[in-house]
């Protein structure tokens, strides 16, 4: 009868009947319940010390949508395209009416929205510029000198009362706080005004 058990005690130790019917012995005394308790609590300790929380990305800001960790990488759409502006009005190089001159740009790979509150990836909008090199530097607010830049949402910008004379006309895309993209995304044409006055019709 004890022959056909497939669990026994022999001096103290547990065996188990393996397929063949040779013991398997196991390192764990049964006459000994302190031991079993020891290795348990070991084991607990291994457990939890191993599975300790790793935090995930953005918990603590970085990587997170909307902080500056987040906005400091180049900045791409969901299709990986990193975004372009472009002035499509007035030409390079090309003759304008002075006076008010308005500055059509063409925006690709990205959404231009209202300037201010928190950065978004792919959400962005631009600075105008008139006869001001655009900054660039990371980091800081795009602002050029007083009455030489616009900040808009809008794909065009009306610059007022532009003398006759060489203009460059400038546009950059920048987050909603005003901050350059890394990096920069920009474009400018250079043009020259001229008088109504001085318009020759042949």
């Amino acid at each position: 009868m004890g022959q056909n058990r497939d669990l026994k005690e022999e001096k103290g130790t547990r065996l188990l009947t393996g397929p063949v019917g040779r013991p398997v012995v196991l390192s764990l005394p049964v006459r000994e319940p302190w031991t079993i308790i020891v290795i348990m609590i070991l084991v607990s300790f291994l457990c939890l010390s191993g599975c300790a929380r790793v935090q995930p990305p953005g918990e603590d800001g970085a990587g997170q949508e909307g902080s500056p960790a987040a906005m400091a990488t180049l900045p791409r759409t969901s299709s990986g395209e990193q975004p372009v502006v472009l002035i499509l009005s007035p030409p390079f190089d090309g003759g304008i009416i002075a006076g008010d001159v308005t500055i059509l740009v063409q925006v690709e790979h990205i959404s231009i929205g209202s300037s201010g509150g928190m950065n978004l990836p792919g959400t962005m909008h631009l600075i105008y510029y008139l006869d001001a090199v655009p900054p660039v530097a990371p980091g800081r607010p795009a602002y050029s000198a007083p009455g030489t830049y616009a900040a808009s949402p809008s794909t065009s910008h009306t610059w007022h009362g532009v003398a006759p004379g060489t203009h460059t006309f400038s546009v950059q895309l920048v987050n909603r706080d005003d901050i350059p993209l890394e990096p920069p995304v920009l474009d400018a044409v250079d043009v020259t005004a001229v008088s109504p006055g001085d318009i020759i019709v042949h």
